[in-house]
């Protein structure tokens, strides 16, 4: 009743040429509420975390990984907080055929039978220099951080159209899209960084919202950090890194319906780093 009263408002508005009145939402604890959200990479430190705080705000979630053991252990851990709200599937993002019949399953696994959230959570990193990159580290590190990611959205985003989902993608880029892009890290990221911005400005007919957000240093096994570890980072400006708590509150903030304003940016949750100077 309370959606027919407002699409009557809006049609009495757009007569009298006024302003659309707008929808919000006065209890987020069921903003998520019949959603179903794909984590891929969601065995890792960034995107098992935000899969939890979306399962903790009532979304479904699928989280697949390419170690089964490791993505069946996380999906059994993530249904302690809500039983039966998290399934997993097991994919390389590198093999695009497997993934594309992989996504497809993904999208019948819950009754909803479709997929609301895509988190492109998959990523690797290199620390090989620029003289002495090999073409196969090379080909390693785009493929997983942006090849991977762009086929991806597409099979998600034919989902979405498909079943006239109002959907939302969030890819996870980094603060290295700020930096000058000398090793194949950086330059994925900041091939994420415009990929972004061209599947907000194509997707954005269909109801789909696309965004990103861009750590900094965080404490992952990506960055060395352990359980326990101290989060002290002194080359950062903030002097610390981000936890992946942290970084899962900004990244379920813009995946609600809360950010369906904002259409293709990259918010960045860095401490500083890229964009501030370090200062003694």
């Amino acid at each position: 009743m309370r959606m027919i009263h407002f699409l009557k408002k809006c049609v009495k508005a757009l007569k009298r040429k006024e302003y659309f009145p707008i929808l919000v939402s006065k209890d987020s604890s069921d903003i998520f509420s019949g959603k179903v959200a794909l984590i891929i990479g969601g065995s890792g430190g960034i995107g098992s975390s935000i899969a939890k705080q979306l399962v903790n705000q009532g979304c479904k979630v699928i989280i697949s990984g390419t170690n089964e053991n490791k993505t069946k252990a996380m999906c059994k851990e993530i249904n302690t907080i809500r039983q039966n709200y998290a399934k997993y599937v097991v994919f390389d993002v590198k093999d695009i055929d497997k993934m594309k019949e992989a996504i497809e399953k993904s999208s019948m696994l819950f009754e909803e039978r479709t997929i609301d959230i895509l988190v492109n959570s998959a990523g690797v990193s290199s620390a090989t220099s620029f003289l002495n990159m090999s073409e196969i580290e090379y080909d390693r590190v785009m493929n997983v951080n942006l090849k991977g990611l762009y086929f991806a959205s597409m099979y998600v985003a034919k989902i979405m159209i498909k079943n006239k989902t109002h959907g939302h993608i969030l890819n996870v880029s980094s603060a290295s899209s700020l930096r000058p892009a000398i090793n194949p890290y950086a330059l994925s990221k900041w091939g994420v960084r415009g990929l972004t911005i061209g599947l907000a400005d194509e997707l954005l007919k269909y109801n789909i919202v696309v965004n990103a957000i861009g750590p900094g240093p965080v404490a992952t096994a990506m960055t060395g950090r352990t359980q326990g570890d101290t989060l002290t980072h002194p080359s950062n400006p903030s002097g610390r890194c981000a936890t992946v708590e942290e970084v899962a509150e900004l990244a379920c903030y813009m995946v609600s319906v809360r950010a369906d304003m904002v259409v293709g940016d990259t918010f960045y949750i860095s401490g500083g780093g890229g964009i501030t100077t370090l200062h003694g």
